[in-house]
């Protein structure tokens, strides 16, 4: 029997066969897969269910996985010499233009949508009816009357079919202005030479150029990386950049750092990489199409005109019957000749238009757009008129904390050395220079940090700075007290910080020797969370400089400065350090990529606790307000936090989103399922109506539990990374 042989279609409407090694069963109904897109759609999904993974677009969904070998076979392309001229050209006709495509409807079906809606059906009905009065029903004495109404009615229909393509065109906008981020003109190799070219000419297998400043043109797979970072906030809304890396470290592909997206900026450095997918193929792209074809349900606005449209024509129409039966049943046999059937005609038209509010579509546009004119001036781009009586509707408001509650500018307010808290008021150069440990601190707070000062000519705290708002403050402070050590020490490797790892690590060689760092010997250091870090150390810092075992006692004493800062809205950050050996730091010189180096970090577990920081991020001015006046407005609001339960908790009750000193957790409710009284949730004390849910506990609610967490008024959510 013959091989079956299975073909997908791609994005160029050309088929492809699917191998039958990578044909994959269908996963059982009780599986479900959650989705990034629809059609092709990239996925991502638990471990457990990978073997579930439909087999769609290879290139597109692996491209960011490939080894480079791989990366030239797949794409048929030369990372020296580009593509060759002839081979643009075939593939030009193969995929098309690199332009982002959209359905438009047809301008004569938009026209005709317009002319019958709201209210226009019964004013054209209304109008055809006066005319019929005039000629031929009016005959031999036409009342000129008829016609001068008629023309008044559809001069109304035409009035109200205009302000409904306002609002149409409106909606319009949003799309246009995703067209506008792509990049006119961009540098490729092509034919062994770099050339400026079009945006719209690139094709998928092209070696496109990045330089500081310059927009991406399309999906690129990183082949070449100097300290390149971008700025991905149009697709992932997080402001900090993200540094560009040629490692295949992620397996998600929106996460993943050899990807250059469509559209992001490239903030400094430079690099090279190879255009895995245009167009509407593009992570861009599919948000387009996602918003084109995107079915719109009518807003509560829309369904209120639509039931009061109704109401009054069906108001109308009733009027019309009564008239139409009191005529014909009495007046007319009664008082014949008294109300002739085309007087009775214009009555019937006067009686229809008089239930007819014409100056209602221009009200409403009108408030419309005044209230869109005033979102605009707060940066808030609308993309249909009909969405902003929405948010009147509106009854929960999740937000994230840094950036939007809180003004994302970290200021030191406290830190120890080990366990020992220090008072900042102590310190100066002197004292620092009599206490080797709160040296060693603030060192390391310098040294594992990748801020930078823009100028050194201001004083410290009005200087401008590139990097994270924590960096920033560490900068600050280190820098106050210290001045610049970076000519102390040269960085052989680093980790950035990232939400999967909660850490970031930087390995450096120091320059002059000391007791505590040998020179030629490098030096380990690690920022990020102290429940992650704490577990790979072995060793903890005293104030006197030496170290000692960390033991339960040394465990528990940091805690409890963590949970105290914590509880007092302050971000908590735990430092570590470890002195590698000649031949340790050898290897470490010799590793040639960041999966390798984060294997070797995950592996060590006996790092030093130098300290504990604590970082205070300020409410924005009147955000407490804010949320008071949603919450008199009958919305509740949420909070959404990456941090430490305790500071999220302790920035909720600032912000004004938690009022009680008391919240339940997940816990108790699964224990005890609560009833809803009033709109709260009744628990022993009947006092509590704020929950604090973690992220990992979100998966597991089945639907009965989300019933009974959404009951809450106030809640506070950390998520999972």
């Amino acid at each position: 029997m013959s091989e079956k042989k299975i073909f997908y279609q791609d994005g160029a409407n050309s088929l492809k066969q699917i191998h039958p090694e990578n044909i994959l069963p269908v996963p059982p109904s009780n599986i479900k897969l959650p989705t990034l897109f629809s059609g092709q759609n990239l996925i991502e999904i638990p471990s457990d269910t990978k073997q579930y993974l439909p087999v769609t677009s290879p290139e597109a969904i692996t491209s960011h996985m490939m080894t480079i070998t791989k990366l030239i076979n797949e794409f048929e392309t030369d990372l020296v010499h580009g593509l060759q001229s002839s081979s643009v050209t075939e593939r030009l006709k193969l995929y098309g233009k690199n332009v982002l495509l959209t359905k438009q409807r047809s301008w004569v079906l938009k026209i005709l949508g317009y002319l019958i809606s709201g209210f226009c059906p019964l004013l054209w009905v209304c109008g055809t009816i006066c005319i019929l009065a005039w000629e031929p029903f009016g005959f031999p004495n036409p009342q000129q009357i008829n016609l001068g109404l008629a023309a008044i009615l559809y001069f109304v229909a035409l009035i109200q079919a205009f302000f409904t393509g306002l609002q149409d065109f409106t909606s319009s906008k949003i799309l246009k202005s995703i067209k506008k981020m792509v990049p006119n003109f961009s540098t490729v190799i092509r034919d062994s030479k770099e050339i400026t070219i079009p945006a719209e000419n690139i094709v998928i297998g092209d070696i496109v150029v990045l330089s500081s400043g310059m927009k991406v043109p399309a999906d690129i797979r990183l082949i070449e990386a100097f300290d390149l970072t971008m700025d991905k906030s149009i697709l992932t809304g997080e402001s900090d950049p993200v540094e560009g890396s040629i490692e295949v470290v992620e397996t998600s592909f929106i996460e993943a750092k050899n990807i250059a997206f469509m559209s992001t900026l490239v903030i400094t450095g430079k690099g090279k990489g190879v255009v895995v997918a245009t167009s509407n193929k593009t992570f861009l792209g599919r948000i387009s199409d996602d918003v084109t074809k995107a079915k719109e349900l009518p807003t509560s606005i829309q369904l209120e005109i639509r039931r009061f449209v109704l109401l009054l024509t069906s108001c109308a129409l009733v009027a019309a019957l009564i008239l139409i039966v009191g005529w014909g049943a009495w007046l007319n046999k009664s008082y014949p000749g008294f109300l002739t059937p085309i007087n009775l005609i214009d009555n019937l038209i006067g009686l229809l238009v008089s239930f007819i509010p014409e100056g209602l579509p221009f009200c409403i546009a009108l408030g419309l757009l005044i209230m869109a004119k005033k979102m605009a001036e707060n940066k808030i781009l609308v993309k249909n008129l009909s969405i902003i009586e929405t948010l009147g509707c509106l009854n929960v408001l999740a937000s994230d904390k840094t950036g939007t509650l809180t003004e994302n500018k970290m200021t030191v307010r406290s830190f120890s050395v080990g366990s020992k808290e220090i008072a900042i008021s102590n310190l100066n150069t002197q004292y620092i220079k009599e206490h080797d440990a709160i040296n060693q601190f603030i060192s390391a707070t310098l040294i594992c940090n990748n801020a930078k000062f823009e100028d050194d000519v201001m004083p410290i705290s009005s200087r401008k700075a590139k990097g994270d708002a924590t960096d920033i403050s560490l900068l600050q402070f280190g820098t106050e007290y210290l001045g610049n050590i970076q000519d102390s020490y040269t960085v052989v490797k680093e980790i950035p910080f990232n939400s999967v790892n909660k850490w970031m690590m930087k390995t450096v060689a120091m320059e002059k020797s000391t007791d505590e760092h040998p020179s030629g010997e490098l030096v380990m250091m690690m920022k990020g969370a102290p429940d992650i870090i704490i577990s790979k150390c072995k060793f903890i810092l005293k104030e006197n400089g030496e170290k000692e075992a960390l033991n339960l006692s040394n465990f528990q004493e940091l805690m409890e400065l963590q949970s105290k800062w914590a509880s007092q809205a302050r971000r908590v950050l735990l430092l570590a350090s470890r002195i590698c050996t000649s031949a340790e730091s050898e290897s470490i010189k010799k590793i040639s990529s960041a999966r390798e180096m984060e294997d070797k970090v995950r592996t060590t577990n006996d790092f030093c606790v130098v300290g504990l920081v604590g970082l205070v991020d300020p409410p924005r001015e009147g955000i407490d307000e804010v949320v008071k006046m949603c919450r008199d407005a009958g919305i509740r609001v949420f909070m959404v936090t990456g941090d430490f339960q305790a500071t999220a908790l302790a920035v909720a009750k600032l912000t004004g989103i938690l009022t009680n000193d008391y919240h339940d957790s997940l816990t108790e409710i699964l224990d005890n399922p609560k009833q809803p009284n009033e709109g709260n949730v009744v628990i022993a004390n009947g006092a509590s109506r704020s929950l604090a849910l973690n992220g990992d506990q979100l998966t597991k609610l089945s639907d009965d539990d989300w019933i009974n967490v959404l009951k809450y008024d106030e809640i506070v959510s950390l998520v999972m990374v």
